[in-house]
């Protein structure tokens, strides 16, 4: 699983790449990050995307919310990596193991 901490920073971009290149589908993302620098923001929102384009179909997302009514899943979708995740990911579960149901429009 490749875990991103919410002092996400320059290193941690590139152990990430490094993990994606080595075939990890799981990434589990904070619900915020304390970036010192708006460069480690789009670092996060590059490195999300990189996920999504090389993972299996089998990967998956995962929030540390624990519902779709937790606030944690609002605060999360609320910042600009975590919409991109959620719009990325063909996954998405909860910290209990549970998916994330999408609504799609028919």
């Amino acid at each position: 699983m490749l875990q991103i901490n919410k002092d996400f920073s320059l290193d941690a971009f590139e152990k990430g790449l490094t993990a994606i290149e080595g075939g990890e589908d799981v990434l589990q993302l904070p619900n915020r990050i304390v970036a010192n620098a708006l460069g480690n923001m789009t670092s996060l929102m590059q490195l999300i995307v990189t996920w999504a384009r090389q993972a299996s179909d089998n990967a998956i997302l995962r929030l540390h919310a624990t519902s779709e009514n937790d606030i944690a899943l609002k605060n999360f979708a609320h910042t600009s990596f975590g919409i991109t995740a959620l719009n990325m990911a063909n996954k998405v579960e909860f910290v209990s193991g549970a998916l994330l149901v999408v609504k799609t429009l028919s």
